[in-house]
């Protein structure tokens, strides 16, 4: 047995183009675990000198990066993450979108039953991961419900066309509308919403149909509009998911800040110093300017971007508010009015100085009636035209500081640290005070 293995009668070759030296492989076998899980081995782990690990298919010698054939802990090294975040999504618009995802195809099978909370919450934690093949992962961050871990997985390069320069630099998602923002590292700007795929075709009924929008699609850099629909590029298998719809092609640096929020606008920084402002109702670009153009300011260029709802200064009503940091630890405040039309326009309101020079990294927001955050949303949208107020502060975080800002007044207070903060973000804590009401209160977790 020995001689006849020692004499392969096939032999295929495998290139790993643009990678690091390989370092191990471990073949992951389907029919049993003999000849050290080379019996109808379905694919082959491959380990690389940086840390990385690439998946390749034995039948057809193909690499697949399928984010859902490994648990997370070994989807986030294939390939290398760039950028990671966590959001909050409402527990029935989350399992609704876990419900058409639910089909199980991971290699690791067995394993102790895991045994399910029996607490109920009304919020879900979600995981979103960017990696450097341009591959937009998200996950379920507290899998107690569900019997298997699905994953959504999107990757701006098939909707941009391209192999290179699509690593994730950043991405926002917008739990309540199921939007998605993804900026790739040349500073293209991909939209996406979970939606049914109008494009859904898996028999390939409508191939003739398809090979003439390819065509006519191939690619889109000598395209000179800034907003460019691609809905045509929604993947053909896929009944129900985060399809693409627009790419912002602005061509001015990479992006420094993206912000989607909850109300249908989109908020992109980039490193020339421009701001824009995408309403995706249009979509249409509602506002395009560059930091140079505002007075008191000594800033190069905008590192962080959040819409809220709250009272501005001496305002008796809420207003929708665009909050800007920038790498001098300015907060620029814009405010998002109605126009002409049905539809919005930014009008500046004021840049204010912090004390740390450093770039703002985060922004938030809470109320000081319920302690809750100012962050702008659907409800409070909607309300805004019962003239109601919501009185707040905003809460700037950079390198070394965490100041407390009332806006429209000179009042703030500031917490300053001796090492850098790494991360920032509001927590809720309920409490029943001297008067048996409950109440909750807000806790700024550095």
């Amino acid at each position: 047995m020995s001689k006849f293995y020692a004499h392969p009668h096939q032999e295929k070759l495998c290139p790993i183009v643009g990678k690091a030296p390989l370092v191990d492989i471990i073949p992951i076998a389907t029919s049993s675990p003999y000849f050290d899980g080379g019996h109808a081995a379905s694919c082959i782990l491959v380990l690389l000198e940086n840390g990385e690990m690439e998946t390749l298919l034995s039948a057809n010698g193909l690499f697949t990066s399928k984010a859902s054939l490994f648990p997370q802990s070994l989807s986030l090294s294939r390939p290398h993450a760039t950028v990671t975040s966590a959001v909050s999504v409402p527990s029935k618009i989350w399992l609704g979108m876990m419900s058409s995802n639910s089909k199980y195809d991971g290699l690791l099978k067995g394993g102790r039953v895991m045994k399910k909370s029996g607490k109920v919450s009304n919020m879900r934690n979600a995981l979103l991961s960017g990696h450097s093949n341009g591959a937009v992962r998200l996950w379920d961050a507290c899998a107690n419900e569900l019997d298997e871990s699905a994953v959504f997985e999107v990757n701006i390069g098939r909707v941009l066309n391209r192999a290179d320069n699509v690593s994730i630099a950043n991405m926002s998602f917008a739990p309540d509308t199921l939007e998605l923002a993804v900026a790739a590292e040349n500073g293209d700007v991909a939209l996406f919403k979970y939606e049914v795929n109008q494009f859904f075709d898996p028999q390939g009924k409508n191939a003739d149909k398809s090979l003439d929008i390819d065509f006519s699609r191939f690619s889109i850099e000598d395209i000179n509009e800034p907003l460019i629909d691609v809905r045509d590029r929604s993947p053909p298998n896929v009944r129900q998911g985060l399809m693409p719809e627009t790419v912002i092609k602005l061509r001015r640096g990479n992006v420094t800040a993206l912000k989607n929020s909850n109300i249908g606008f989109v908020g992109i920084a980039y490193s020339n110093g421009d701001i824009t402002v995408i309403d995706r109702r249009g979509p249409a670009i509602i506002y395009l300017d560059n930091i140079e153009n505002m007075v008191r300011k000594r800033g190069y260029m905008v590192t962080s971007i959040e819409f809220v709802v709250m009272q501005y200064g001496d305002d008796s009503y809420s207003s929708i508010l665009m909050l800007c940091g920038t790498d001098c630890g300015e907060l620029i405040v814009n405010k998002v009015l109605p126009a002409s039309g049905g539809r919005f326009c930014i009008e500046h309101i004021e840049v204010m100085k912090t004390g740390d020079h450093s770039p703002i990294t985060n922004i938030l927001s809470v109320a000081t009636e319920t302690g809750y955050s100012c962050e702008a949303t659907i409800v409070k949208m909607q309300a805004l035209s019962n003239g109601g107020s919501i009185p707040g502060k905003v809460i700037t975080v950079s390198d070394h500081e965490v100041r407390t800002i009332k806006l429209g007044f000179s009042k703030d207070n500031s917490k300053s640290y001796r090492h850098n903060i790494a991360a920032a973000g509001l927590s809720y804590a309920s409490y029943v005070n001297s008067k048996g009401e409950r109440k909750i209160k807000s806790y700024v977790i550095t």
